[in-house]
């Protein structure tokens, strides 16, 4: 409203002068002319001002935008390597164990551009926040790569690994979370200036149509990354929330979804500690003391927390110091591990069975084409063969002669057609000894129905065979002359 007595002023004294030029006067129409041109040229510097200051903030949206996406897609390869080193640690897949480099090389690739990016981009005025949440990202990466490095060289047991790796890649996803978080406060300050440089560029004597039409532009502008904001808050894979006074003030869909709620206006305002199990209770008045108090922010924390069916569930949480609608609050971003707890007990339990099975039987894994692939220390031991004489040959290097093609023919078509097949093969050993096992090949499905590596389990028999032939030829030969004997003899001649 205060346009209006200017815009007023500038009409009547534009008016004046004109009435003024009318009656004549080479002196006032030198006048008339100076300040048209004043008039003109101070409209035409609001202009380009106006059109310099929204240019640059939707190129600065732009590049943010990019920015963002970037840091998403290594929040995604973070998780694609962490489910393909755990794949490997289970199945020794190493196929998987391959993609899981490439990836890795991928990440290492591309978080070393988007770093440089953010740290010499001139659009980022919190550009040392930034960085400093980057080295964080680049020292969790790097501890993630170790701890890969170390199984992968023999020197970390699998079950360790796989917590380790799965508690750092759950920290390295929390921080490019937040790297995201802050590339969007980064977008949400420029709107904010935007119209701060708006409000002072137009309070001086500027037409009507200009102040509307710059307003208005503003107001789109607002709306369209507001949504953008609350898209990008509500579709996180972590919960988002805003603490103020220990109650809810804001939490995102996955926030809701994990305590138990459908809408958010059932738990704003509420107390954080009705949720929060008793046990943990000191420690997460602690961490309010700390983010409030000492505005710093808390590293990730294990807490157990009830939901709203009186549920505990399991989760990481990292707490910061927010500026929230003028007042000071805690912005905690937390994940839901409760699932993982799970799953962690149950890789538990596979790694004892693995490890009952090496202890216990001669294990062998062929690929497809019958590639010997893996072979167990009870394998190196019956055969006489070191790894390095197996990995990489065909299981055809401990085929003995004893039994036929069309054995081997029956046995390749039953595992084709999907289905176990058990029963008792001769081998040779590298001395050209002979050993006979129980065997039993399971074939691994692909997700086309299709066996892509076999596993096989034997027990040695030999004793078992070398004993049921003593007995055959003490049931059918003379123990002192070791001719047929009087049973064997009429069995003959009546066949």
């Amino acid at each position: 409203m205060t346009a209006f007595p200017y815009l007023i002023k500038n009409l009547e004294e534009s008016k004046g002068i004109a009435r003024a030029c009318l009656g004549g006067g080479s002196t006032m129409n030198k006048s008339l002319y100076v300040k048209l041109a004043v008039f003109f040229l101070l409209i035409s510097t609001i202009g380009s001002i106006v059109y310099l200051i929204v240019t640059n903030s939707m190129e600065k949206s732009k590049n943010i935008s990019v920015m963002i996406n970037k840091i998403a897609y290594e929040r995604m390869l973070t998780e694609k390597i962490t489910k393909k080193a755990i794949q490997y640690i289970i199945l020794n897949d190493f196929r998987a164990k391959n993609r899981m480099e490439a990836l890795m090389r991928e990440f290492e690739d591309r978080f070393h551009r988007v770093k440089d990016e953010m740290i010499n981009s001139k659009f980022l005025t919190s550009s040392e926040e930034i960085k400093t949440n980057m080295d964080f990202i680049e020292r969790e990466w790097h501890s993630l790569k170790m701890d890969i490095d170390k199984f992968i060289s023999g020197k970390e047991e699998p079950s360790l690994a796989i917590r380790q790796m799965e508690k750092k890649s759950d920290s390295l996803i929390i921080y490019l979370n937040k790297t995201i978080f802050l590339l969007e406060q980064e977008d949400q300050k420029s709107l904010r200036g935007l119209t701060l440089e708006n409000i002072l560029s137009l309070s001086f004597n500027i037409i009507l149509i200009l102040i509307i039409f710059v307003i208005w532009r503003l107001l789109v502008n607002l709306s369209i990354n507001e949504k953008k904001y609350r898209i990008l808050l509500h579709k996180s894979p972590l919960g988002i929330m805003i603490i103020k006074d220990r109650k809810f003030k804001f939490l995102n869909q996955y926030a809701l979804q994990s305590l138990g709620f459908k809408n958010e206006k059932e738990i704003i305002g509420k107390s954080v500690l009705s949720f929060i199990h008793p046990n943990y209770h000191d420690l997460v008045l602690a961490r309010f003391h700390t983010v409030l108090e000492q505005k710093l922010p808390v590293d990730i924390a294990e807490e157990e927390w009830i939901n709203a069916n009186g549920e505990t569930i399991t989760v990481e949480v990292l707490s910061i110091p927010f500026h929230f609608m003028g007042d000071h609050t805690n912005l905690t971003i937390f994940v839901d591990i409760t699932e993982k707890k799970r799953s962690s007990h149950y890789f538990q339990e596979l790694i004892n069975i693995k490890e009952a099975l090496e202890k216990s039987s001669i294990v062998e894994i062929i690929d497809e084409k019958g590639i010997i692939k893996y072979v167990n220390d009870k394998f190196c031991k019956i055969s006489k063969y070191e790894r390095s004489d197996v990995i990489g040959k065909s299981y055809q290097l401990t085929k003995s002669d004893f039994h036929t093609e069309q054995f081997y023919n029956e046995l390749w078509d039953t595992l084709n057609q999907g289905k176990v097949w058990e029963g008792e093969i001769q081998n040779r050993a590298k001395d050209g000894t002979y050993y006979w096992v129980q065997t039993m090949v399971i074939p691994f499905i692909n997700n086309i129905g299709q066996p892509y590596q076999f596993l096989i389990i034997k027990n040695d028999i030999t004793d078992k065979k070398e004993a049921q032939k003593e007995i055959q030829e003490l049931a059918t030969k003379d123990h002192l002359t070791q001719l047929l004997n009087r049973r064997a003899f009429e069995e003959n001649y009546r066949n």
